[in-house]
């Protein structure tokens, strides 16, 4: 639960935010191809959301899967045809560089 973690920024609270991503990966990955795009628009702020983390907090294991499962997601939409996908996708690599609040 939330009330376990006293410090959000600690290492033990990033990585169980990025089991709960994990969790959810698949889905969201088939979410950003639904035919509907309020559905993807959504989907395109929860990856948002989640990218918006303390990266020096994970561990190295971690940290590589991290990376592995972004940089995918990232290449898949800078290569794909519809310019909403590419959009999102710099939305997303906006939110890793901590461009968006």
């Amino acid at each position: 639960s939330v009330e376990s973690f006293q410090d959000l920024s600690s290492q033990k609270y990033v990585h169980g935010r990025l089991v709960y991503i994990l969790k959810f990966w698949d889905l969201l990955q088939e979410s950003l191809g639904s035919s509907w795009s309020n559905i993807r628009s959504v989907s395109y702020s929860i990856v948002c959301s989640w990218v918006r983390m303390d990266l020096s907090r994970l561990s190295a294991q971690y940290l590589s899967k991290f990376k592995s499962l972004v940089a995918t997601l990232l290449m898949n939409l800078q290569s794909c045809k519809e310019s909403e996908a590419r959009a999102g996708g710099l939305n997303i690599l906006g939110s890793l560089c901590g461009l968006s609040s």
